[in-house]
């Protein structure tokens, strides 16, 4: 049920949290970027067109909410809050990004 702003009643808090993943080597860019960000272009090249593992795993990007690194910020709540997190992962067959929370991060009481 929503209230006249549009805004559930049921909950204190809505934390959507939208993890990505994205393959950097099928960009558009890729030449771009190796030749612009890479210290050893012709090496990198090189990598790129062996197919070495660890380069393209190395343009995998993973992201949550657009952002990557362990840069997460504005996930707050305060303790005794009514809480939900729309959780969404994108990914492929490959490279499934999922949200998953470990130890008691939660506590779940329905009355």
């Amino acid at each position: 049920v929503l209230d006249s702003y549009g805004a559930r009643k049921d909950v204190d808090v809505d934390l959507p949290l939208v993890a990505f993943n994205w393959d950097e080597n099928l960009s558009w860019y890729i030449d771009e970027n190796i030749q612009r960000y890479c210290g050893d272009p012709a090496r990198c090249v090189q990598l790129q067109q062996s197919a070495d593992p660890a380069f393209v795993d190395s343009n995998r990007r993973r992201s949550l909410n657009g952002l990557q690194f362990s840069t997460m910020f504005g996930l707050q709540a305060c303790a005794g809050s009514r809480v939900v997190f729309y959780n969404i992962g994108f990914g492929n067959e490959v490279d499934v990004h999922g949200i998953h929370f470990h130890g008691q991060d939660m506590k779940y009481q329905h009355t």
